[in-house]
């Protein structure tokens, strides 16, 4: 991955949000990018954070003019808000497994009774 690689994701993205080329400074945001991919993100997950950048609602993101300055900026942010995401949806999914065992238990012993009732 390159620094273009991710100037052109945030451009992609910015595009697909206001219809308009990102007003990309070339030397400033290069720089920025490739400090990112020198520690060591990788672009599936930037592309992501991306998306969640443009898409948020957080008071302070919307008030800027989501340049990649601002994007660089708020990315502790947009990574602690995914790896919560993550969390909770594995949670749930867990949950929802704890839960359908659990079911699946009971039904067994609920069947289990009835045929032993049944040979009464």
């Amino acid at each position: 991955m390159s620094p273009r690689d991710l100037l052109s994701a945030y451009d992609h993205a910015f595009r697909e949000r206001f219809g308009f080329p990102a007003p990309i400074n070339g030397g400033k945001d290069a720089k920025l990018a490739k400090g990112l991919i020198e520690r060591g993100y990788e672009l599936d997950d930037l592309t992501r954070w991306l998306a969640a950048f443009f898409a948020s609602t957080d008071e302070f993101i919307n008030g800027t003019t989501y340049g990649f300055v601002v994007f660089c900026s708020c990315l502790g942010k947009l990574i602690a808000a995914d790896v919560k995401a993550r969390q909770a949806a594995a949670k749930a999914a867990t949950d929802d497994a704890a839960y359908r065992a659990m079911r699946e238990r009971v039904i067994a012993e609920q069947d289990a009774r009835a045929r032993a009732m049944e040979g009464r």
